[in-house]
């Protein structure tokens, strides 16, 4: 297979896949509206498109494949490493809320007695 029909096979795999990164990309523009985790986990998904759109670009200009892959493997690496700091971030958020939950329920448990 030529690296032009990869090219645009991953290109259209890219432009397909705006389902998830136009609303990563949402997220990411509304700022501190959205919770960290979510800013976190919006911003491996664009990386991980983007990865994707440059490798094709790449492919298409006829980049040599141990470049190409170092490429596409760093940023595979980049947006898996960013992925799970928004996976660590969101159970650390989950457990404060959690814990101001419980605050606010055993005060209200309190006054009732």
């Amino acid at each position: 297979m030529t690296p032009a029909v990869l090219a645009l096979g991953m290109g259209a795999v890219t432009a397909s896949g705006c389902v998830w990164y136009v609303p990563a990309l949402v997220d990411l523009r509304a700022g501190a509206d959205r919770p960290a985790s979510r800013r976190l986990a919006a911003t491996a998904c664009v990386t991980g498109w983007a990865t994707a759109g440059v490798t094709a670009l790449l492919l298409l200009l006829g980049v040599q494949a141990p470049l190409l892959l170092a490429g596409a493997a760093a940023g595979a690496t980049t947006s898996a490493t960013v992925r799970a700091c928004a996976v660590v971030r969101r159970h650390r958020e989950v457990r404060e809320d959690a814990a101001c939950w419980a605050a606010l329920d055993l005060g209200r448990s309190r006054d009732r007695d």
